[in-house]
């Protein structure tokens, strides 16, 4: 028997690995609308933490972990952390790539995670969990599909899952004008204008965008493409940019970046 396997007098231990504050809270309120005897062990946002919380505490019965977290790829988890138990894939990658996922009997979710797939994925954990150990798919025989999956080539994010107040909205990346900070946050404008915070910082943000579409132009602002309506040169090397929306304030490419920026425009 798994020491891990679920009983029905026994709660379901859960760790939840996730970078976008937003996602981490509706998966959890989801399953605690679903599964309110389940018990949430840890809340983690990245593969470093996640690595180091598993080397000192006692496994879980069960995974939800985002694919691309903030500073690598959640295989990296596993690679070094020796876990027997049941993992679900939190994902916004696109769904023709994951399908391997379940060929395997490797459940996921796609981002924005809906109520009834959840409550798919946790019927599935109970059926795996009845099943002979050989049957049963855990972390350590993802070997292969893990390998196969990280030499793709690399997939960008296409969504964000917004929260607003006490509900989530989300926001389609081909909406985003550009992105720049406030302070400590990181800022969406959409192509109507509209403001959003979002749970990344620019350098995130930069990984995960398609470089095709978004350019970084200073430590300020990353820009799309069609966004930029007018090019100025300044007498220091630098430029200018006009956008629209219109962004109050000043908008030019730092001087480093002018010569990869006009690359960029130029493909």
């Amino acid at each position: 028997m798994r020491d891990n396997e679920y009983h029905s007098n026994n709660p379901v231990r859960v760790v939840i690995i996730e970078d976008e504050l937003s996602a981490r809270e509706l998966i959890e309120s989801m399953l605690n609308e679903l599964e309110p005897g389940w018990e949430i062990d840890a809340r983690l946002g990245s593969v470093e933490s996640a690595i180091d919380w598993f080397k000192s505490n006692k496994h879980p019965d069960l995974i939800f972990v985002d694919i691309q977290l903030s500073d690598g790829l959640s295989f990296e988890i596993f690679d070094q952390v020796d876990y027997d138990g049941m993992v679900i894939f939190t994902t916004a990658y696109d769904e023709y790539t994951l399908q391997a996922f379940r060929v395997n009997s490797i459940d996921y979710l796609l981002k924005p995670i809906r109520m009834r797939e959840l409550r798919r994925a946790i019927e599935k954990y109970r059926s795996w969990v009845q099943k002979r150990e050989s049957e049963v798919p855990t972390a350590a025989n993802l070997a292969t599909l893990l390998k196969n999956f990280s030499d793709r080539e690399p997939v960008y994010r296409t969504r964000f899952l917004i929260r607003r107040g006490e509900s989530y909205a989300i926001v389609q990346v081909n909406e985003i004008a550009y992105f720049h900070t406030i302070g400590h946050e990181a800022i969406a404008v959409t192509n109507k204008g509209t403001k959003q915070v979002v749970d990344f910082t620019l350098d995130e943000l930069e990984e995960q965008l398609n470089p095709r579409d978004f350019f970084r132009i200073s430590r300020q602002m990353i820009v799309h493409i069609n966004a930029i309506h007018k090019i100025h040169r300044l007498f220091n090397g630098r430029l200018s940019l006009d956008l629209e929306p219109d962004y109050e304030g000043e908008v030019t490419v730092s001087r480093q970046r002018v010569s990869d920026f006009k690359l960029w425009i130029d493909r």
